[in-house]
Formats: C-alpha cells, sequence, structure tokens
C-alpha cells in the first residue's frame, strides 16, 4: 500500500474552504445521557474508568477530553429562550442572562479548556472554535426573539416631531440587545484568567477577537433588520434639526458664538443617538454618509436664506461672514457629529480633533464657497443686469472663479444664459451693447487679467458682429448726450447709454495692434497660462476698445465719416465739443492718418461758423442786397472729404432763393476764387404759420417740407374764404420736386394738424382745430411715419441710394465679365468688382447676390449652379 502522506495545516484550510467540515456547523450542546467515556484499558472491565489518571474528571485521550467540555461548556452558554432583562449600572452584566446562575469551578475550567484549546496552533484551523459557536448561537437567539422587536418600531409611519424618539428608542434597545450577548464572553474571559493557564497578554487578545467577531455578527444583524432607507433618512431629518438649532444658538450669540462644552446639554438626544449607533457598530460609511447629507442640507438652506442673501444698498460681499459660520458654528458641529460617531472618547479631552478641525473646516468652506458659487451662478444675468448694485454678488464668485472647475462652469452656465435671453432677434442692438459693456465690467471685476472675459465675451461678439446695425449704433451713442440725471438726451432706440457714459468718461491712450513688439510698454507681463487667442488684442479695462475692436477698422472709419457727416449736417449747436472729443479719441487709437476726413469736416464746421458771423456783421450800407436775419446761417461744406450727399433737386421758395443770392455775393467778395454751389435738400428752416384759431411754429423744418406748406399760402391761399386744396400731382408739376419728396412732405404737416386729406391725393389747410378731433388720430398715424421717414432719409446718401445710382455700371461690368470669363459664383464676383471698378463696390456679398438674383429674374442672366451665375446665350 501507498504510504499516507500527512496533509498540512494550509492544505485542510483549503480543502476545508470547499468541502466544510461538519464540525463548523453549529450544534446542540452533547446530550449527558450518552457522554463520552472512551475505551477500555488492558485488564479493565468495559466501560471501567482508568487509575492513570490525574485528577482529572475525564479519561481518555485529548479528542473526549475535549468533547466532554465542549458538552458542558456549550450547555453552560446556551442562552434562554426569553429577551434579556435591562440591567443597569449596579447590575453585574454577567446576570443579564442568568441572574442566579454562576460559574462552578468545574464549568472554569471546562470553559478554559475548550478556549486554551483553540488557542493552539493545530486547531486554530482545524474544526469549530468555541467563538464561532456562540456567535451562531447569538444569531439563532436574535433571529427567534429580538428581531421582531426591532423590526416592530419601523413598520409603522414614523412623524417627523416622532423621529428623534423612534431612534433613541431604537438604539437603546440596540445597546441593551448588544450588552446582553457580549455579556458572557465576560465570563469566559473571567474563567480564562481564574485558570492562569497562559499569559495576560493572550487571554486579552482572545478575549478582543471574540468580541470583535460577536460585534460584527450582531452588525450585520443589525443592518439587515433595520429599513436602511428609512432608519438612515430619519437619522438625516435627526442631524439637520440639531444643526438648525445650533445655528440659529450661534445667530443669537454671534459675538461669542456658541460653546460645544455646552453641547451635550442642549442635544443630548443627538448625543445619545451618536453614542448609540457607535457602540452598536453602526457608525460606519451609511451613518456618516447620513450626517455629510444632513449638514450638505442644511449648508444649501443656509445660503438660500438671507444671512447670506445679497446685499444690494451696500455692495458688500457675504464671503467674509460665511466663512467666519462656517469656521465658528457649522465646521465644530460637523466634526463633533463624526467624532460622537467614529469614537467613545469625549471630543474635547482629545488633542486630535483638535487639529483635524481645522482640515475638515477648511473643507466645509471649499464646499460652501461652491455651493455659493452655483447659486450666485444661477442668476448671474440678473447681476449683471443690475451692475453696479450687484458689485457685492460679483465679489462672492471671486474665490469660486479660482478654480479651473468653477471657471468651466460660470462660463458653460452664462454663456447659456446670454444665448437665451439676450443673443435673439427680439432684442435691440442697443440693450444688447449696454449688456455687453456690463458683461466687460462684471468679468474684469472678477478677472482682472482678462482671460474669463474673452471667453464669455466671444459669443456676444460674433453675433454683434452680425447685425447690420450695430456699427451706427455704436457711432451715434459715441455722439449722442446726457442730461443732467445722466439719461440720453434723445430718446431714440438706437442710442446706447453705456457707450455715451464711457465716452464722456474716455481718456485718450495708444491701443498698439502688438503689444508683444511694444518694446515701450513697462507694464508688459507674460500671457497667462489659459489665455486664448487674441488675448491681447485690446487692454483689459478699456471698455471703448472692446467696442471698438467689434469690427474691422476700415469699416468703422467709413461708417463713422458717413455718420458724422450727417449729424454734423443736423446738429443745432455750434461748438462740436462731442464730436471734437470723439476723432481725437480715435486718433489716438487709429492714428491721424485714418481721421483726416473728420477732421476737415469738423474744420468746415468752425470755419463755416466763423465766416457767416463775418457775413451777417457787415456793414449794410455798402450793399444794395436786403439785409439778413442773424438766424441765417450757412455751413459750407469741402465736397472732397465728405461723403455723398442727397442732391434732390426742387423750386425753393421765392424768399429763400433771394436770401441765398445775397448770402453768395457776399460770400465771393470774401473768397474770390471760390463759389457756393447750393444743396436745395440740406437746408433747414424755421416756418411761422398763422390760423384763425392758433399760431404755429416749426423749427429745423427741411427746405422741401416748407417748401410744400409755401405752396399753400399767398395768391393760392383762399378763394371766396375756402380753403384752397392742392393734389400730389399739381404739386409735383409746380414744385419740380419728385413726389416721394411731396408725399414725405405732406405727411409731415399732416401729423403737424396743418393739413388734412379731404379726398385721395388732396390736402387742404386746416384753419380752426373745432370739429377735427376725427382727424387726431390720423394725424398721429402721419407724424409717426414721418418720424420714420426723415430717419431714413438723412443727408447721406443711403446705401441703397447709392447703389441705385450705380446699377447700370454694375449690370454692365457683370455681364462683360461674365460674357469673357465664363460662369462665376458669387464670392468671386465680389472680390473682382471690388478690385477692378474705379470707386469700388462698397456693399457686402448678400447685396449682390439679391441684385444677381434680380438680373436673373429679368433674363440677363442665369442661373448655373448653387450661387453660380452666368450669362444668358
Amino acid at each position: 500500500m501507498a504510504e499516507r502522506k500527512k496533509i498540512s495545516a494550509e492544505q485542510k484550510r483549503v480543502f476545508s474552504s470547499i468541502f466544510p467540515s461538519p464540525a463548523l456547523i453549529h450544534t446542540t450542546p452533547t446530550p449527558i445521557a450518552t457522554p463520552l467515556v472512551g475505551s477500555s484499558e488492558a485488564g479493565q472491565p468495559f466501560g471501567g474508568l482508568s487509575e492513570s489518571g490525574s485528577g482529572s474528571s475525564f479519561s481518555g485521550n485529548a479528542d473526549v477530553q475535549r468533547s466532554n467540555a465542549w458538552s458542558n461548556a456549550t450547555r453552560f452558554l446556551t442562552l434562554p429562550s426569553h429577551s434579556p432583562r435591562v440591567c443597569d449600572q449596579s447590575t453585574c452584566r454577567e446576570d443579564v442572562w442568568h441572574p442566579q446562575k454562576r460559574a462552578n469551578a468545574d464549568v472554569t475550567r471546562e470553559i478554559a479548556f475548550v478556549c486554551l484549546g483553540d488557542l493552539t496552533a493545530d486547531n486554530a484551523n482545524s474544526g469549530e472554535t468555541l467563538i464561532d459557536w456562540y456567535s451562531q448561537e447569538v444569531r439563532n437567539h436574535f433571529s427567534s426573539y429580538m428581531q421582531a422587536d426591532l423590526k416592530r418600531e419601523w413598520d409603522v409611519q414614523i412623524r417627523e416631531s416622532e423621529s428623534i424618539a423612534t431612534l433613541t428608542s431604537t438604539v437603546s434597545h440596540l445597546r441593551i440587545v448588544q450588552e446582553a450577548y457580549l455579556a458572557p464572553l465576560d465570563l469566559v474571559k473571567s474563567c480564562l484568567q481564574r485558570t492562569q493557564a497562559t499569559d495576560i497578554s493572550r487571554i486579552e487578545q482572545y478575549a478582543r477577537r471574540a468580541q470583535a467577531k460577536v460585534r460584527g455578527d450582531l452588525q450585520t444583524l443589525f443592518d439587515q433588520i433595520l429599513p436602511t432607507p428609512r432608519f438612515y433618512n430619519t437619522l438625516t431629518y435627526a442631524i439637520y434639526c440639531a444643526v438648525s438649532e445650533y445655528s440659529s444658538d450661534y445667530k443669537v450669540d454671534a459675538v461669542q458664538g456658541t460653546n460645544l462644552e455646552n453641547l451635550g446639554q442642549k442635544y443630548e438626544e443627538l448625543a445619545e443617538i451618536l453614542d448609540g449607533l457607535h457602540y452598536a457598530g453602526l457608525g460606519g460609511d451609511k451613518a456618516q454618509k447620513a450626517l455629510v447629507r444632513a449638514l450638505d442640507r442644511f449648508l444649501i438652506h443656509h445660503i438660500d436664506s438671507r444671512d447670506v442673501a445679497v446685499d444690494w444698498l451696500g455692495k458688500n460681499p457675504v464671503i467674509e461672514p460665511l466663512r467666519k459660520w462656517i469656521n465658528d458654528c457649522f465646521g465644530p458641529f460637523g466634526c463633533w457629529a463624526l467624532f460622537k460617531l467614529e469614537s467613545e472618547e469625549n471630543f474635547l479631552d482629545t488633542s486630535e480633533p483638535r487639529e483635524t478641525q481645522a482640515i475638515e473646516t477648511r473643507y466645509w468652506q471649499e464646499i460652501a464657497i461652491g455651493r455659493l458659487g452655483t447659486s450666485r451662478t444661477m442668476v448671474l444675468f440678473e447681476y449683471v443686469k443690475r451692475w453696479d448694485q450687484s458689485m457685492g454678488a460679483i465679489r462672492d464668485l471671486k474665490d469660486y472663479v479660482s478654480t479651473a472647475a468653477g471657471r468651466f462652469h460660470v462660463t458653460k452656465i452664462f454663456t447659456d444664459q446670454l444665448r437665451g435671453r439676450l443673443l435673439i432677434p427680439a432684442i435691440a442692438t442697443s440693450d444688447i451693447l449696454n449688456i455687453y459693456i456690463s458683461v466687460i465690467k462684471v468679468f474684469i471685476e472678477l478677472d482682472s487679467k482678462g482671460v474669463l472675459l474673452g471667453r464669455i465675451a466671444r459669443p456676444i461678439r460674433s453675433y454683434l458682429q452680425q447685425r447690420e446695425d450695430t456699427v451706427r449704433v455704436v457711432v451715434e451713442s459715441c455722439l449722442a448726450d446726457l442730461n443732467g440725471d445722466g439719461d440720453r438726451m434723445n430718446t431714440a432706440n438706437h442710442v446706447c447709454t453705456g457707450i455715451v457714459v464711457e465716452m464722456n468718461n474716455a481718456v485718450y491712450t495708444h491701443n498698439s495692434e502688438d503689444h508683444d513688439l511694444d518694446w515701450e510698454d513697462l507694464d508688459w507681463v507674460p500671457e497667462p497660462l489659459d489665455a486664448e487667442p487674441g488675448y491681447r488684442t485690446v487692454k483689459s479695462d478699456d471698455v471703448l476698445s472692446h467696442l471698438l475692436t467689434l469690427f474691422d477698422r476700415e469699416e468703422l472709419i467709413k461708417e463713422l465719416q458717413t455718420i458724422l457727416a450727417d449729424h454734423l449736417l443736423r446738429s443745432e449747436h455750434s461748438e462740436y465739443e462731442k464730436e471734437i472729443r470723439l476723432v481725437e479719441l480715435l486718433k489716438a487709437r487709429f492714428g491721424d492718418d485714418k481721421l483726416q476726413a473728420c477732421e476737415v469736416m469738423l474744420k468746415d464746421m468752425q470755419d463755416s461758423k466763423r465766416i457767416s458771423a463775418s457775413i451777417n456783421g457787415q456793414n449794410e450800407e455798402a450793399f444794395t442786397l436786403p439785409k439778413f436775419s442773424t438766424n441765417f446761417h450757412t455751413k459750407i461744406l469741402s465736397s472732397f472729404f465728405w461723403p455723398s450727399l442727397r442732391q434732390d433737386e426742387f423750386r425753393a421758395p421765392r424768399d429763400i432763393k433771394t436770401l441765398r443770392k445775397a448770402y453768395a455775393e457776399r460770400f465771393e467778395s470774401i473768397k474770390a476764387n471760390r463759389r457756393l454751389e447750393w444743396l436745395e435738400a440740406q437746408g433747414r428752416v424755421t416756418v411761422n404759420l398763422e390760423f384763425e384759431d392758433r399760431n404755429v411754429t416749426e423749427h429745423n423744418v427741411l427746405t422741401y417740407q416748407a417748401t410744400i406748406i409755401e405752396a399753400f399760402q399767398g395768391t393760392m391761399a383762399e378763394v371766396g374764404g375756402i380753403p384752397v386744396t392742392r393734389t400730389v400731382e399739381v404739386l409735383v408739376d409746380v414744385l419740380e420736386m419728385d413726389e416721394p419728396l411731396v408725399r414725405s412732405a405732406i405727411m409731415f404737416w399732416v401729423g403737424k394738424l396743418v393739413l388734412r386729406e379731404v379726398a385721395p391725393d388732396t390736402f387742404a389747410v386746416l384753419e380752426r382745430l373745432d370739429g377735427a378731433v376725427e382727424n387726431v388720430d390720423v394725424a398721429l398715424a402721419a407724424a409717426h411715419a414721418a418720424a420714420m421717414e426723415d430717419t431714413d432719409m438723412g443727408a447721406v446718401k443711403s446705401q441703397q441710394d447709392r447703389f441705385g445710382e450705380n446699377k447700370e455700371v454694375y449690370t454692365q461690368f457683370v455681364t462683360m465679365m461674365l460674357m469673357n470669363q465664363g460662369n462665376k459664383p458669387t464670392a468671386q464676383i465680389h472680390v473682382m468688382m471690388k478690385m477692378m471698378l474705379p470707386d469700388g463696390f462698397p456693399f457686402s456679398e448678400e447685396d449682390l447676390r439679391d441684385f444677381l438674383n434680380d438680373l436673373v429674374d429679368q433674363g440677363s442672366l442665369v442661373k448655373a449652379g448653387v450661387d453660380v451665375f452666368g450669362i444668358k446665350r
């Protein structure tokens, strides 16, 4: 036969993990009726006792002795078939189950014998230990007698007012159960200590291992029995109530703060609950998550409360009071509650929590700053609109945007707010520019380097560049004035108040195109690591630079010349301080040569004022011409430097012609080699009208409007007491005026309640307002239409007018080019026209596309593809 090999302890452990030994299954104590007495020795009768014993009550080998000791020990440690009784501090823990039963010497010796066997190396990995048996006994007893009582407390609906009482009852029950089940282990420990069979350190180690085993099994049972969501949600509510009360006490005594030494008195119930959870082994991850959840909910509640509300009046940030509250109130409470769950020691008597409290407090401060930053970011658009009243709220975001996550969150949320609430067609360009100015100021306050502003401003700038009226609004706003209250004097919607204010506060600064090559810049610093391309385009703190760099420089200067010309011709004041300031400011930014035409236009205005004063002040005796009124002024323009102006021709009134002739003769006497060419459409006069029941005076009336009303007076005024009527057709023929101008002028006077329409295209003077109430609505509508038309018909020719004048030239050029070079796309045609035409092509590609489509409709061109045009063969 093959020799049987000895199996090592490690092999036994591996084998037992797959094929468990019957000894690992919980057994009941061995009955007394069937004791194991071993086998008879030689010369002894069957069943007799050996005489070679050493005073032991057992005979035979060690297995027999352990079996008998196991039977007696397990019989003594078997738990009774009832629940444990409540013991007070004067009652020994051993009396919880056996108040009248004590371990005698034999039981003590047998329990010690079994435990000493468990401590040996050979038995440690084979067979069931006494602690394993007792742990299974505890599980069986708990399932039979204790489980129902614990579950009963949580089977009913628990009100919020009863949550703390229910938690206290449950924790007290768990403490009683755990103390009852741990009491027999004290007996086992005392048995080992009485025998003195081994050293004290091994006994202590064995006792700790036994208690850890039973505690772990009990913790598993508690977790299985207690309804986890309801139990820990109730615990969260109890902690939330406690921290809320604690914070209220802190507010009452904000100067001295609350004292953690009194915390146990104020929150004795919470302290008892947390201590009980720790003792029952339930102060682990689930309880700590409940604690953190309660603290987090209260932190959110505190941030949304009035204590952290925006200071609209004082404009002070609330971040420092929030830090103080975290440091003095919220942080200490959280550390105290966490320490209660993790340790049985007193929080104030240990030095380690004092050291870790600062770390925990900083952690909570970071969370609070994040919560506050998130709250402020969700309404950041409102804060931008109300800048600088919202300065306190903006400063609260400074610490939040110091982190990469905070900067990303602010950028994303605010960009979404801009696209949803600002960058939409329903918002006027002037309003968008006002918000953009506030955005610049807000994000410079948040990030002085301007990196964050560059990310936020990108969608605003892109949207403004797509709007056709952005350049006009910016330039006209630069020329607008403010009244004493800081409001714009002209109420037109196309004027941006923010730009007007910035113009009044602007300084002359040199704006270099390439900051990296500006060797004279003593304030140069390297770009930030997170800076994006184009970061150095403008100075971060210069609002006007951000606005002026929205457009191409040539496009901006060209639009400036057009708007400035129209503004100067419409302007009634003669100092031109605002206009000079704007030109000087732009010269400092773009260079002197770029604004030469604007300087000449301003000089023309100043020279015209001086010449008019000279002519009007001359001695009338030297002339045979009529005497001038002091209100007769002219604006003499250098046509080469001015944009194309409107030159509508019509027959002006005789009085105006006489005054012009006299003025021209006197001008030629001063400027011998120069002569005046009058622009009929650009003149403005003051008209005084006398009616039967009223007098009307209108200032700043255009010449063609005065010509129309002059046609209704004099010899044409009345015939037989009936007001003279005039039709549009007659006025066009008599005054040699274009029909659109006639209708525009008539609409102007209808809006002033001077004329009324008596028949289609027939108008008469409204001598009396009595009985003319029905004409008021018509007059208001006409006044609005006239005002809109006057806005559209500026002194400078519009793009549509200039395009119409050169339409034949453009048609011939496009036709010949496509005939010689073949089909071409719109973009290529646009480039060729800008390069080859003498005056260029100052219109957009979209305007050219519309023009080409019109030629297709007329039959001159055909479409040869998508956005490709060719000549019709």
